[in-house]
């Protein structure tokens, strides 16, 4: 989502939805910030690796923002990944178990730490 970092978090939306075409569709893979707990490791992580604010962390996409995306939108649709994926680095085979688990539990894609949005205009 370079897009929303090189607009600017206060301006990515109007800019976006200016630039697309009517029956354009936009793509985005993002963070996705639902999940509190999944947030506060985050920023855990980040503060511990000594980055710097402005190196992502906090440009994250949740429902707020989604709501957003529906006021111009014609169609906006978020398929969540890595619900349980997220502690890759520490325990492998969790993406099996995602692709197991996120289909019959759709509920859990809210708290997915990455999503991919689709919205038409």
């Amino acid at each position: 989502m370079a897009a929303v970092r090189e607009i600017g978090a206060s301006g990515w939306r109007p800019e976006l939805v200016r630039v697309l075409r009517p029956g354009g569709t936009l793509l985005l893979a993002e963070t996705y910030g639902d999940n509190g707990l999944l947030n506060v490791a985050r920023r855990l992580r980040a503060w511990l690796a000594g980055e710097a604010e402005e190196q992502g962390e906090g440009i994250i996409l949740g429902s707020r923002e989604i709501r957003l995306l529906e006021t111009c939108f014609a169609r906006v649709e978020i398929e969540g990944m890595n619900l349980l994926a997220m502690a890759k680095r520490l325990l492998r085979g969790l993406e099996t178990a995602d692709a197991f688990l996120i289909p019959i539990l759709p509920a859990s894609r809210r708290y997915c730490g990455e999503a991919l949005i689709t919205a038409v205009k």
